[in-house]
Parts: structure tokens; sequence; C-alpha cells
């Protein structure tokens, strides 16, 4: 994801490229962060990472509409936008799957 945006700012000009994208950039990095500190702690401890998995929800979500206000100010095209939509959907979704993983299972009524 970071890889493919930061090829995309390239070639935005200078005022996009240190505002909005900048933004994105960080929120980006913070969620690659977030994902190496939830892999990181213990099985053992496993209810510690439903705080970070939460976070990486949030931060996707604005990713998503910091996203969509760049391709609604046209600064990227659709084809960008809808390659960058993807790729969040599916970290939303890995991050939605491990959560629900983590989460105690109730146990079933007979």
């Amino acid at each position: 994801m970071f890889k493919k945006f930061y090829l995309l700012t390239k070639q935005l000009p200078k005022s996009d490229k240190l505002g909005l994208a900048a933004e994105i950039e960080k929120i980006i990095l913070s969620i690659y962060e977030l994902t190496i500190t939830a892999a990181l702690i213990p099985k053992e401890n496993k209810e510690q990472k439903i705080p970070y998995l939460k976070s990486i929800c949030v931060k996707t979500e604005v990713l998503k509409k910091l996203i969509r206000l760049m391709f609604e100010l046209d600064i990227i095209n659709r084809d960008k936008y809808f390659t960058l939509q993807f790729d969040l959907q599916e970290i939303s979704k890995e991050a939605n799957n491990w959560l629900n993983f983590l989460k105690p299972k109730e146990p079933k009524n007979c």
C-alpha cells in the first residue's frame, strides 16, 4: 500500500504532495506500526492486541475517506482511486477477521 501511494505522490504537484498526501502517508505508516506491534504481542496475551487492531480499523476508515477526497478533488484518477480503495478494503477485512478471531467466543446453548 505504501509503495503504491508513494509512487503515486511523485506525480502530484508540490501543494498536494505536502498537504493531503503527506497526511495519508503518515496514517499508512501508523497502520504498519500498529500491525507489527500487534503481531509481536505473544499469543498468551492476545487480549492486548485488541486495542491495536481497533486502531487499525479506525485508521483504515479514515484513509478510505481521505483517498475518496483526493479522487473527488481530481488529485488522483479513477483507476488509482479504485486500486487504493481495493487495498484498503483488504486491509480492513484482514484487521476485522483478526479482531473477530481474538474476541472471546460465547458458549453455544443446546
